[in-house]
C-alpha cells in the first residue's frame, strides 16, 4: 500500500481508507494484478477485474454513457482498478509494461479506467495506448474522474486511428 500512497501523495485517513479498499478488493477470485520490482523494491502495481455493477462508480458512469449513446457496455468490460508507478519511477516505462500485462489477461471485449480529472500525466499514457475518453468526468468522493476505455487487445505500439 506504500507504493499507492507514495504515488499519489496519501497520508492519515485517506491512505489508510485505500488501503482498506484495496486489501478488501484484493480477496475477489477474479483480480489480476501484476507488480513491478526493482531489485527488492516494489515500485509498481496495478490490478484489475471484470466490472461489476455493485461498484458504485460502475453505475454513475454507465448512466452518462447511455446519455450519450455511447457504445461500451461496462457489464462486458475489465476494469483496470488501480495503476501506481512510485514518483521517482515514473517515466521509465513501467505504468505502460503494467497496463500492458493487465490488459494482456482480460478476456473482454473492453478495458476502461478511471483517472483524475483535468488531464494529468496518467492521462497522456492511457491516451498513448488508446484509450478515449468515454463520458464527461464525474464525481466520486469528491474528486473529478474521467472514464476512459477502449476495445481489446493493445495494440503493439502507436494511437489507433479512432483517438487520433
Amino acid at each position: 500500500m506504500s507504493v499507492q500512497a507514495r504515488a499519489n501523495n496519501l497520508t492519515g485517513l485517506r491512505a489508510q481508507h485505500r488501503s482498506q479498499l484495496i486489501l478488501h478488493q484484493g480477496t475477489d477470485p477474479t483480480i489480476r494484478a501484476f507488480g513491478a520490482m526493482v531489485k527488492d523494491e516494489l515500485v509498481g502495481f496495478s490490478y484489475g477485474a471484470p466490472t461489476c455493477q455493485q461498484w458504485h462508480w460502475v453505475r454513475l458512469f454507465q448512466e452518462a454513457l447511455s446519455a450519450w449513446d455511447h457504445p461500451v457496455d461496462l457489464e462486458d468490460s475489465f476494469a483496470v482498478l488501480e495503476l501506481h508507478v512510485l514518483p521517482h519511477w515514473q517515466c521509465h516505462g513501467i505504468g505502460e509494461a503494467l497496463l500492458r500485462s493487465l490488459c494482456a489477461v482480460a478476456t473482454e471485449p473492453w478495458a476502461v479506467l478511471t483517472t483524475l480529472s483535468p488531464a494529468r500525466p496518467a492521462h497522456r499514457l492511457y491516451q498513448k495506448l488508446g484509450f478515449c475518453d468515454l463520458a464527461p468526468p464525474g464525481h466520486i468522493s469528491g474528486k473529478s474522474y474521467t472514464l476512459m476505455g477502449r476495445p481489446l487487445p493493445l495494440p503493439p505500439r502507436g494511437l489507433p486511428p479512432w483517438c487520433r
